[in-house]
């Protein structure tokens, strides 16, 4: 990261307001935080305990009187391996950009009225992860998904656990405007500032 630049990364992290606005409820963030082995061992056992595989079990079998082609298509919709694949879907909405640009988390730690990251910078995520990825800064990526799996396998999605989530989406979108170029670059940077500053005074003030 650029000396000359850094600023602007750091700009664009305190002007999200997923950021700052959950260190309002402070109290509330430890005493979630504090229980993520519990919420760890919860996530577990709903991955691979009994219970959920009886209930796939009960799920093929609930009509048993279904035609033999049927019972196939249950079979293969309903086993361990569905699962799995549920589990790996779930895994996937955590890199959702419309739960970071534009609905949050919809709890108390989430900001009312208006997206945890500036919208503004989602086309500049997009193309800053792209970038990333075509230059080969594998480790950056790979760091990027890790972090996403052990944030899954808290089971939990409030923004005081997808915190990495954020900073690495602003940091994307950070990367995409520190290394393209075009000739209306500051006035994008700018436009980009000057929404945020709104954003962050319409929920302060509104």
């Amino acid at each position: 990261m650029q000396k000359n630049k850094r600023w602007l990364f750091f700009i664009l992290l305190i002007l999200s307001p997923g950021l700052w606005w959950p260190l309002l409820n402070i109290k509330g963030i430890f005493s979630e935080l504090r229980n993520i082995p519990l919420y760890g061992q919860n996530k577990i056992n709903t991955i691979f305990g009994e219970e959920r595989i009886r209930n796939v079990g009960a799920m093929r079998w609930a009509n048993r009187d279904l035609e033999k082609e049927q019972v196939i298509y249950s079979k293969l919709f309903y086993n361990k391996v569905s699962i799995l694949v549920d589990e790996f879907f779930s895994f996937l909405s955590l890199f959702s950009p419309r739960y970071y640009f534009q609905s949050g988390d919809g709890s108390g730690f989430s900001p009312s009225n208006v997206e945890p990251v500036p919208i503004l910078l989602f086309p500049f995520w997009l193309i800053g992860l792209l970038m990333l990825v075509t230059k080969k800064q594998n480790k950056v990526v790979l760091l990027y998904i890790v972090t996403a799996f052990v944030i899954f396998m808290t089971g939990k999605m409030e923004l005081p656990y997808v915190w990495p989530i954020l900073i690495f989406n602003v940091y994307f979108g950070y990367f995409a405007l520190k290394n393209m170029k075009y000739s209306s670059k500051a006035l994008t940077i700018a436009v980009i500032i000057i929404y945020a500053l709104y954003i962050n005074f319409r929920l302060i003030v509104l």
